[in-house]
């Protein structure tokens, strides 16, 4: 789902991508999704099926490998984030004003906890509805 979702916004999509493949040295770590908006720039992802089964600690040595490098991100998403339906954008939708209110806190929720990547997507995920809503008011 997040590949297609990336593919579709005209990113260069790679999935489970080999070592070689990736744009600089991330050790043994090698990510679900490597996800290029150009050769200097773009998305390292990992996508977990429960927040449970992750290792906070880990993803954050990650983030701080990718953060070094200028134009890139790391960015966790969890399987709860890649199948709700409260958060999930399509061309043809918009969020309500309470989804994104909700979408918001639970940002702000990752960002207490130090999890970076997952509150990137959560506002990231705001940002996008924001910017839908003005786009389609503009239009109509």
């Amino acid at each position: 789902m997040a590949a297609e979702r990336y593919k579709q916004q005209g990113f260069e999509v790679i999935v489970e991508p080999d070592i070689q493949e990736l744009p600089f040295d991330l050790g043994k770590y090698c990510p679900d999704l490597l996800v290029k908006k150009s050769e200097s720039e773009g998305y390292i992802i990992e996508v977990k099926t429960s927040v449970s089964r992750t290792s906070v600690e880990r993803y954050r040595e990650i983030s701080d490998m990718v953060s070094q490098h200028k134009g890139w991100r790391f960015l966790l998403i969890t399987g709860e984030d890649a199948v709700s339906d409260e958060i999930t954008i399509k061309a043809e939708e918009l969020l309500s004003w309470e989804q994104i209110f909700k979408q918001k806190e639970q940002g702000e929720r990752f960002i207490s906890v130090g999890e970076v990547g997952n509150a990137f997507l959560s506002l990231w995920l705001i940002l996008e509805a924001l910017i839908t809503c003005t786009r389609k008011a503009n239009y109509q």
